[in-house]
């Protein structure tokens, strides 16, 4: 016989003794039924709850992972307010708005010019003419010799067209000059950091270590990278001075090279210095920053302002290179003159 219902039930005693068997023989007909309805109310909450919290675990991986450095920013423009380390938002700007006013106000349109975590070199090498590639690696061939005797430079530059170091820029691809500029590019690194730093102005030595710097943060804190033997990678502050950034630089830089030297890894603004010397060329990049979240800005002419720019010397003689970040980060495209692009 079925036991008559008790409407004055505990319903918490309930959902902890019955939401595992809802069909008990000890519930009435409306105890079982609220009793399925909590147990099924239940199981969709956990549900949801492992969909959600797998949703943020990836959302949190996939941005790690591709917008790393490519939404590095130069510290001149990080908002003073963000002292602290805590980035604030800002309203984000669609692509195709920001894109606009490149092409009415800059006259420069972007051109998608590869993936694979190799865009960014891409985007430059589509940049660079024969004559200017063959002249900059000739000037820095001693270099690159030098770079063939250590480690991990020498096992890629065997997986590269760089392995012959008289290479001409028209012997190559479009994914071997990708490539090739990202060796180059990590070797001026190495230098940079182990060498005399180009012999370039103070100010000029500390923006590369603040783009390092940065850098690395991304890069290494995906990897579980653990600094002074023991704190993870994520405890280090954005906002230190620059003599502690220095020593992070160098004591990260090994770990940091293995991964970046991988020729499907994403890269981002501290290559684009090494290979502005390179070819001693002004690099720029337009588009919103993911990182520092500052406010696009226009001058009083209406051309947007770069977000990010390195002069190699006081006296430029060819155009800059011209970059534009998509989505606030993850992916490069080049920026191309109207007249250039006709």
């Amino acid at each position: 016989m079925v036991t008559k219902s008790n409407t004055n039930f505990n319903v918490s005693s309930l959902f902890s003794k019955y939401i595992f068997d809802p069909s008990s023989k000890e519930l009435g007909r409306l105890e079982q039924a609220i009793a399925w309805s909590v147990s099924i109310l239940f199981l969709v909450g956990i549900g949801i709850a492992i969909k959600k919290l797998s949703d943020w675990t990836w959302v949190k991986f996939f941005k790690n992972t591709t917008s790393r450095k490519t939404t590095m920013v130069s510290s001149s423009v990080l908002s003073p307010s963000n002292e602290d380390g805590n980035l604030q938002k800002v309203k984000h700007y669609d692509d195709n708005e920001i894109l606009k006013k490149l092409k009415t106000g800059n006259s420069l349109i972007n051109k998608e010019c590869g993936g694979g975590g190799k865009c960014l070199f891409y985007s430059i090498a589509h940049q660079i003419k024969t004559e200017e590639f063959n002249a900059a690696l000739a000037k820095s061939k001693e270099l690159i010799l030098n770079a063939t005797k250590r480690e991990p430079f020498k096992e890629a530059i065997d997986k590269t067209r760089l392995r012959n170091v008289n290479c001409s820029w028209t012997d190559l691809n479009e994914t071997e000059k990708a490539d090739v500029l990202r060796i180059i590019a990590l070797i001026h690194q190495w230098e940079f950091i182990n060498g005399d730093g180009f012999a370039l102005p103070t100010e000029k030595v500390d923006m590369w270590y603040e783009e390092l710097y940065k850098d690395m943060l991304q890069e290494l804190e995906v990897s579980g990278f653990s600094f002074s033997g023991s704190k993870p990678i994520s405890d280090a502050k954005l906002h230190v001075n620059i003599k502690k950034k220095r020593k992070c630089v160098k004591e990260w830089f090994p770990e940091y090279l293995k991964m970046t030297i991988e020729l499907t890894n994403d890269a981002g603004s501290s290559e684009m210095i090494a290979l502005s010397i390179f070819f001693n060329r002004v690099i720029k990049a337009y588009g919103e920053d993911g990182v520092a979240k500052h406010q696009i800005q226009w001058n009083d002419n209406g051309e947007l302002l770069q977000y990010f720019s390195f002069l190699p010397s006081d006296t430029p003689q060819k155009p800059p290179i011209l970059i534009f970040q998509c989505g606030g980060g993850g992916h490069y495209q080049a920026l191309i003159p109207l007249l250039r692009s006709a």
